[in-house]
């Protein structure tokens, strides 16, 4: 042994390769994409119970290092050297550009959430709690009793009230759609892998993004117009950019504020609509939960505080019905895991929700009971509810899910009664996020009487 080896200690184990990492395969021995698109929340549950908290698997064609449990997302979130952002969110920056908030780390990261953070202040969101209300009434009143398919109005609903309350505009006619299908498209590119590109040239979606960004430059322009001063979310998150430096390039902008109004859309909106309908079907539970808000006002709400079934129902939703069970990961340098070795460059799959479905942390995981979150108020357990992920990249927009989704669902269930036409199965499948597995769901609004 030369002067420069070291003899290996024998009390401290070998890290192995990551071609030892265990192998899974599904049923039919292939690509596990089918199976997690025809059940997004449970189909990797089998792979842990049998290989653990790390293991390999052919995934969107390719093979892929998959992770998941506590200790997972311990490692994930406590460890942000470990990823390559700009790697891993490589869709956004080829949809966008590089100062695309999702793809950036470092210092560029920082700063840009700092300024971005800005507009999603509690305090902040709280205040413009009467106008969201009613937004959402005119919008459910201007139905007019008629039928209406909830998956693309609660996608509505949200961008509606973005837009007239965080920026204080009206949109054109029919532009909410355009945005909730446009923003909803963004977030479907990774699916087709190396193909995304051609994704990308689709006529209707080179439409849609000119036409929405034409209406945000449009916004802007009327800004430098009529430089007046404003209390919306925008004029809080400009004026969070330092003085010193030169103003932040106009297309930046424009990006930015499409993240603002869209963000959230599509995986917020399917967790407001599985509310709707996991209440629509437990009507014991919605009892209790209109007799707890029978003096609910929207101009008083200050949190969930005050509502605490309000609050268990939403968590448990959250944690049954997560929008994004998988976040897809390349690693920036080689680390160590459970024993084997993470190499550099290695394609990770990050199973950011299974802990909401393992018994040592929720009695009974699969069925609806938000009455957990009563019987124990110091659940979740740290690291274990996953839908905003964690860390230094945890989701910019959570508290805005926090103040919104509360809000929508006392009005809804304090005002109306929803009458679900279509025969409703609970079960879930991936469309972009998780979504019920009918294909439209079709009800209709009456006012409640007093």
């Amino acid at each position: 042994m030369s002067a420069t080896e070291v003899a290996p200690d024998p009390a401290r184990p070998q890290s192995r390769p990551a071609s030892e990492i265990p192998l899974y395969l599904p049923p039919d021995g292939g690509d596990c994409l089918p199976h997690y698109k025809a059940n997004p929340l449970f189909s990797f549950l089998e792979a842990y119970h049998r290989h653990g908290p790390i293991f390999r698997a052919r995934h969107i064609g390719r093979e892929v290092i998959f992770m998941g449990g506590l200790e997972a997302n311990e490692a994930i979130w406590g460890n942000n050297d470990y990823w390559d952002y700009a790697k891993s969110n490589a869709h956004f920056r080829e949809q966008f550009d590089e100062s695309y908030l999702n793809q950036l780390d470092g210092a560029a990261f920082y700063k840009k959430r700092r300024r971005t953070v800005q507009g999603f202040k509690p305090s902040v969101l709280l205040a413009q709690t009467p106008e969201m209300s009613r937004v959402l009434f005119e919008e459910i009143d201007g139905l007019g009793g008629d039928r209406v398919e909830m998956r693309i109005f609660c996608m509505r609903l949200y961008i509606c009230m973005a837009a007239r309350v965080l920026m204080q505009v009206d949109l054109p006619k029919g532009l909410d759609r355009t945005m909730a299908i446009s923003n909803r498209d963004m977030l479907r590119a990774p699916l087709f892998g190396r193909w995304r590109h051609l994704f990308y040239l689709k006529p209707t979606r080179i439409w849609r993004r000119r036409r929405i960004f034409g209406f945000l430059g449009s916004i802007l322009d009327a800004r430098e117009r009529n430089p007046v001063a404003h209390d919306d979310i925008l004029s809080l998150v400009l004026a969070a950019h330092p003085k010193d430096e030169p103003p932040i390039p106009r297309q930046e902008l424009i990006y930015d504020l499409s993240q603002l109004m869209m963000g959230g859309s599509t995986t917020t909106s399917q967790l407001i609509l599985w509310t709707l309908i996991f209440l629509s079907e437990n009507p014991a539970w919605l009892a209790e939960l209109r007799e707890e808000l029978k003096d609910w006002d929207p101009n008083r709400f200050t949190g969930m505080a005050s509502f605490p079934k309000l609050k268990a129902t939403l968590m448990e939703m959250e944690r049954l019905r997560p929008p994004g069970p998988i976040i897809q990961r390349i690693t920036a340098r080689e680390f160590t895991f459970k024993g084997y070795t993470v190499p550099k460059g290695a394609k990770v799959a990050h199973l950011q929700v299974l802990c909401h479905y393992l018994p040592e942390f929720y009695e009974k995981p699969m069925e609806f009971r938000p009455q957990r979150f009563l019987e124990n108020p110091a659940l979740p357990q740290k690291n274990v509810h996953g839908i905003f992920a964690g860390g230094a990249h945890a989701c910019v927009g959570q508290p805005l899910v926090r103040v919104l989704s509360p809000l929508l669902v006392a009005d809804i269930v304090t005002h109306y009664d929803l009458h679900f036409e279509t025969k409703l199965s609970l079960d879930a499948k991936l469309n972009v996020v998780v979504t019920p597995k009918e294909k439209s769901i079709f009800a209709r609004f009456s006012r409640r009487k007093p």
